[in-house]
């Protein structure tokens, strides 16, 4: 299970995310690595697009060393910076809801999520 620890300062990147850009649609940590056992951040928001995807991750990125230490920064494997109309991020929102904590093996478009914890999900953002 993701350490609470870990989870409290990925919700000081989103609480910063949002006040800086405005709410998201998806803001996760999901383990679909079973080869390094590590984190992907998943952010999908309306203000997501092809245009500012490099500045976003960025600041997403400058966010995240703000908010954590460098152990924890070996514990991750990439950013994931998706448009809503994606389709996992649509089944995403289609299968989670903020909170939720995913333990086991689920399989989503193709993509086998092993671990998860869903920070925020918006369906209507």
């Amino acid at each position: 299970m993701v350490e609470q620890e870990l989870i409290d300062k990925f919700k000081n990147v989103l609480a910063a995310l949002v006040n800086e850009k405005g709410e998201v649609s998806i803001f996760a940590l999901l383990k679909m690595d079973d080869i390094t056992d590590r984190w992907t951040v998943i952010l999908s928001a309306p203000w997501v697009n092809d245009k500012d995807r490099g500045e976003i991750f960025f600041r997403l990125r400058s966010l995240i060393l703000e908010n954590t230490e460098s152990h924890d920064l070996s514990m991750l494997a990439r950013f994931g910076i998706f448009e809503k109309k994606e389709h996992l991020i649509e089944l995403l929102l289609e299968n989670f809801s903020t909170g939720d904590y995913i333990s086991q093996d689920r399989q989503i478009n193709g993509n086998v999520i092993h671990e998860g914890y869903i920070l925020s999900a918006n369906k209507n953002i």
